[in-house]
């Protein structure tokens, strides 16, 4: 019990993470998806901004990491030690709606991720404006679907294999 940060990876590595998995480590991960897909890493403070700004760089991995964070100085450390690094600000549901534009620019990110409610077509005209992109969570059906392509954004969260589906049958 307590705080993962206060525990050895061995004693992680024993947990049973659920039906006999293992806890994997960031880089077993990027093994078992193989080379080519996507990957978007969440980060929760300044010393795992460091440390995946180490695999990045030994894995030559910038072109296929965002690296997202509701933690300001995670992505203003990813931003220095990585300044080329896609950084992704997430807005938790508490955020003020005005403070996206000013918060993204500050710690260097031009996508923001918001929750779906928090939005309306003025915050995102907002964000286009300064050049950031929006996308949403969390978009579980139709309704939100229908909402998320109103608003125009760039993509989605969702916590439903099957929205996959439903997105291509109404592209």
């Amino acid at each position: 019990s307590g705080p993962i940060a206060d525990q050895e990876l061995q004693t992680l590595k024993k947990l049973d993470a659920g039906l006999g998995e293992r806890i994997p480590t960031f880089e077993e991960v990027l093994d078992a998806v193989g080379p080519t897909l996507p990957i978007q890493a969440e980060i929760k403070d300044v010393a795992a901004a460091r440390s995946l700004a180490r695999v990045l760089t030994d894995r030559d991995l910038l072109d296929r990491v965002s690296v997202l964070s509701f933690h300001d100085a995670a992505l203003i450390e990813i931003h220095h030690l990585l300044p080329q690094a896609r950084t992704v600000l997430v807005a938790g549901p508490s955020a003020h709606r005005d403070t996206f534009v000013g918060r993204a620019q500050k710690v260097g990110s031009t996508l923001v991720s918001v929750e779906l409610r928090q939005l309306n077509q003025a915050i995102v005209e907002k964000c286009g404006a300064a050049g950031i992109d929006v996308m949403a969570w969390t978009v579980n059906d139709e309704r939100d679907l229908a909402l998320a392509r109103t608003l125009g954004l760039v993509g989605c969260v969702t916590d439903e294999p099957g929205m996959k589906r439903l997105v291509e049958a109404t592209a």
